[in-house]
């Protein structure tokens, strides 16, 4: 019967050797666990540290350096610390002498991984003494976690200096460590026993809640932004301008008398002198159509404005553009959020919303979640306004025009070569006027929210936005300086 079985274990057993051959090794799956942690997708590298933390055959140190790493995506990937703390505890109890990679630490790190130090100096020291409360390690057996424990004795002794010389923590940067099974909290400086004050709740737990409380929370999820943005818009010609010429010949009703009604020009002109300053000063403002000839104010046939005028531009280019933004928005998860903005312009025109964007964005947090320090995201959005834009029109170059008389360029209406001197209305010199152009009113934007909180309550921002306004098109860029306020 022997001589029968011994094949079939024999084939059993290359077949458990090739399938064992084909899983990943563990420095495979830590490798693996890092990039996807870099590539900020979290949960895949947690999963990745968890099947590695599986493998029975794992030794103590190679356990210990997957929780660090477990450890670094839980704290700073995931914002949770307390889970983090824990695990760098674990794995200083498996091996004292594990350490943080300079090239996944940061200052935050390096102090959560010192207090992990301290904790696992005195589990070490102290055999009977449980995991702080609240802890959440990775699930696995005991077996495969720490080796197993004596009974505990009597009475806990206190660790020496020596004790602690030898797991790395100097007497001077040595800090008081808590229990959570007592009340009583160890000093790793001299070995003494600190009794807490009568009635105070155990140190460990107080610490474990604080973290449940702040930095476990993340990120706030609510908040304020005010700030100016500074910028330019591109300014293209046929553009629809924000309002008509007042007083235009062509639109002088049929029926008007000027015996009865007077002159059809602004006060203090005449016909002929309002005719005159049409053409001098309001050349910037074009009619629909082709010029029929006679008149004061020109014509574009590719203007298209259903009514109005559109905007002489001589060189399309990019003019000034700033406003103030007040914006509210709310963190859905640890990396998407929504924001509402409204942009409110300096120097505009009249216009439906002429000075006014509203618009809604979402926003796609690039880096961790943190309650201080940088914090990047990339949005995209819409909303409905304008961006009105204002170019430069150049300048009236003639005569001086006067209300009697005539006289050549350079001279003065009051001058001796005008036979009947007088004051002038239009001087050469003179700037054009400068319509405000309409754009949109339909936006689209996108841009880099930078946040960098001083607390987690205030940080200052800074916000470059691109904007694409539609169908009257436009581009425009902006950068925006402000704070934000964060709940």
């Amino acid at each position: 019967m022997t001589r029968w079985l011994r094949p079939l274990v024999v084939a059993a057993s290359l077949s458990a050797g090739a399938a064992a051959a084909q899983e990943p090794s563990v420095d495979l799956l830590d490798a693996r666990a890092l990039q996807a942690y870099h590539e900020l997708d979290l949960d895949r590298a947690l999963a990745t540290l968890d099947q590695a933390l599986a493998r029975p055959e794992l030794t103590a140190r190679v356990r210990a350096r997957l929780l660090v790493h477990r450890g670094v995506v839980l704290f700073a990937g995931l914002g949770r610390r307390t889970d983090a703390l824990d695990g760098f505890t674990e794995a200083l109890v498996l091996d004292p002498e594990a350490t943080l990679e300079a090239s996944l630490s940061s200052p935050e790190l390096q102090s959560a991984f010192e207090t992990a130090r301290q904790r696992a100096l005195y589990r070490r020291t102290r055999p009977d003494a449980a995991p702080a409360s609240g802890s959440r390690r990775p699930s696995a057996p005991a077996s495969e976690t720490e080796p197993p424990r004596a009974p505990a004795p009597p009475a806990s002794p206190a660790p020496s200096p020596a004790d602690a010389a030898a797991a790395g923590v100097t007497p001077e940067d040595a800090q008081p460590v808590v229990t959570s099974d007592d009340d009583a909290a160890i000093d790793t400086r001299d070995g003494s026993v600190l009794a807490p004050a009568a009635g105070a709740p155990e140190a460990d737990d107080a610490a474990g809640d604080e973290d449940a409380a702040g930095d476990d929370d993340g990120p706030a999820t609510v908040f304020y932004q005010l700030g100016y943005g500074f910028g330019a818009a591109y300014a293209s010609a046929h553009l629809e301008t924000d309002r008509p010429v007042p007083y235009d010949p062509s639109t002088k009703p049929t029926t008007w008398n000027p015996n009865v009604n007077g002159a059809y020009a602004p006060p203090g002109y005449t016909e002929a002198e309002w005719a005159t300053t049409l053409s001098a000063l309001w050349g910037a403002y074009l009619r629909p159509g082709v010029d029929p000839g006679g008149e004061v104010i020109g014509y574009d046939p590719d203007c298209e404005a259903d009514g109005g005028y559109c905007g002489r531009v001589t060189n399309p280019g990019f003019t000034p553009t700033s406003g103030m933004r007040v914006t509210l928005g709310y963190w859905f998860t640890d990396r998407f959020a929504l924001a509402t903005e409204w942009r409110f312009q300096t120097f505009a025109g009249i216009g439906t919303f002429g000075r006014v964007i509203g618009s809604l964005r979402a926003q796609v947090r690039l880096t961790a979640s943190r309650r201080t320090g940088l914090s990047v995201s990339a949005f995209a959005g819409g909303g409905f306004g304008q961006m009105q834009v204002r170019p430069d029109q150049g300048r009236y170059v003639g005569p001086d025009l006067c209300e009697q008389g005539t006289v050549a360029l350079g001279e003065r209406c009051d001058g001796p070569t005008n036979p009947t001197p007088s004051i002038a209305y239009v001087r050469n010199g003179e700037a054009l006027k400068r319509p405000f152009l309409q754009t949109g009113p339909y936006v689209a934007m996108v841009g880099v929210d930078m946040v960098h909180h001083l607390n987690p309550t205030f940080g200052l921002y800074a916000r470059p936005t691109i904007y694409v306004l539609m169908p009257a098109v436009t581009y425009a860029g902006e950068l925006a300086l402000g704070f934000e306020v964060a709940f």
